[in-house]
């Protein structure tokens, strides 16, 4: 992989935003499989991070777990800031807010997400390895 020229401790901040997420995931369908709400054998709770080198000097991240999945009308409203499906007090719902607004306004980059009610969610983030916006990034 290429060195990116980016705010490192805000990629780190977008990347555990995700991964928070992805552990609330796979451990809320556990426990509706454990609890009998869903049926499911053999589940693993997994949670996948896969690297690439893009053409044109990207890098993509792609963050996939096997969790509970969302429902389209809920990926719409991921982005927004203070949008949650926590309970209360579990989670502010600006992680997702923040993490958007990083990837694309401080480093010129993509975050997407997909997913599937009971199949799990993907999130696809891609960076340029040097954006044009920032003079002063650093290597990581």
């Amino acid at each position: 992989m290429p060195f990116v020229q980016c705010y490192a401790s805000q990629v780190n901040q977008v990347l555990m935003n995700i991964l928070s997420n992805a552990i609330d995931a796979v451990e809320e369908k556990q426990n509706k499989i454990q609890s009998g709400v869903l049926q499911e054998e053999c589940f693993v709770p997994t949670i996948e991070i896969q690297t690439t080198c893009l053409e044109k000097e990207r890098v993509q991240i792609k963050i996939s777990d096997n969790g509970i999945g969302m429902p389209q009308d809920v990926i719409e409203k991921i982005y927004d800031p203070f949008y949650t499906t926590k309970p209360i007090g579990k989670g502010t719902g600006l992680g997702l807010a923040i993490a958007y607004q990083i990837m694309h306004d401080c480093h010129e980059g993509i975050l997407q997400c997909s997913s599937g009610v009971g199949k799990g969610t993907t999130f696809i983030l891609e960076i340029p390895c040097h954006p044009q916006t920032a003079p002063l990034l650093q290597n990581v």
